[in-house]
């Protein structure tokens, strides 16, 4: 059974250590439900154990309409969900996907190892690219793939990005490769952490070589000193004004913390939000943001899988 919140419950909780910063979440306008763990079709599957990791959902994607497709990892399905938190069936089975993705066509592509399946939203496979075997690809956190100008992306730990045609099933090699992700213009944009500090550079004609950079952003931790900072993602660009919107953890002695930045064109930083980060089990996406600035984060908890909404971009 999915569970609806309210404003007075536990959305509010999850939501109470956003208040210490700059700018706070706030409950206007927020959608959130919680898929319990189980073995129906309306649950998602949890694998516990004294010694092995938990495991549940490892990655999801929201569609153009709106609807959030999951990968229920122990049962190999991707499901569906509505957003208003209504079950909308099984879309796919016998996969195991480790990163979710919507192409400009609407399309669902799932990466798997090296393989890249492409899928109509309800669920028929419309094509297979099997990718290079040697391509440096690491399952895991920041791990993704992509729609680029109707190309299939895939990106390695360095942020080295290797695009594909769709439509060569086993290609040999990539048709172009690029430096960072794709952004306003055709702009590639790529960070680099040193010590406390992040660089975040914003390129023109960024290929393998290298690129020529125009412009810098830098991000710094907010909480204190003691606070280092560890991944430091680019998630892409929403809003009607297309803002830059970096995911950042900030490590610190007793925790760690999950930020949100949105960054204006040029760089400087306009707004942050932190995220509830108590994960219940290992998450490679932890949130997606939609072009038109509408955030969904999936945060696994002892009692489930919740989905929460919120507009961040305006």
């Amino acid at each position: 059974m999915i569970k609806r919140h309210t404003r007075r419950s536990n959305l509010k909780h999850c939501f109470l250590t956003a208040i210490a910063l700059l700018t706070s979440w706030g409950l206007y306008g927020q959608t959130s439900f919680t898929i319990p763990w189980g073995d129906t079709p309306e649950s998602l599957g949890l694998q516990t154990g004294e010694e092995i990791e938990r495991v549940g959902p490892l990655c999801f994607a929201v569609s153009p309409d709106a609807d959030i497709y999951v990968a229920d990892t122990i049962h190999r399905q991707i499901k569906r969900w509505h957003p208003n938190g209504q079950f909308g069936g099984i879309v796919v089975h016998n996969v195991r996907p480790t990163a979710l993705a919507f192409d400009n066509r609407g399309n669902l592509l799932a990466l798997e190892a090296h393989t890249v399946k492409v899928f109509s939203k309800q669920g028929e496979l419309r094509r297979t690219l099997r990718l290079p075997e040697n391509l440096p690809l690491i399952e895991g956190y920041a791990q993704e793939v992509f729609d680029e100008n109707g190309l299939v992306g895939v990106n390695d730990p360095d942020e080295t990005v290797y695009l594909f045609d769709p439509n060569l099933p086993t290609p040999k090699e990539p048709l172009q490769i690029r430096k960072g992700r794709r952004g306003e213009g055709g702009r590639r944009i790529f960070s680099r952490i040193e010590n406390r500090k992040v660089e975040l550079a914003i390129a023109e004609n960024a290929d393998e070589r290298g690129p020529a950079t125009v412009q810098h952003a830098f991000i710094t931790p907010r909480f204190s000193d003691t606070i280092r900072l560890g991944a430091v993602i680019y998630r892409g660009m929403a809003g009607a004004k297309p803002s830059i919107i970096c995911e950042t953890e900030e490590i610190g002695p007793q925790s760690v913390r999950l930020v949100v930045r949105v960054l204006a064109s040029d760089g400087k930083e306009t707004a942050a939000y932190e995220l509830p980060n108590r994960y219940f089990t290992t998450v490679y996406e932890k949130f997606e943001v939609l072009p038109d600035g509408t955030l969904w984060q999936m945060l696994t908890t002892p009692q489930g899988v919740t989905f929460t909404s919120r507009r961040v971009v305006p």
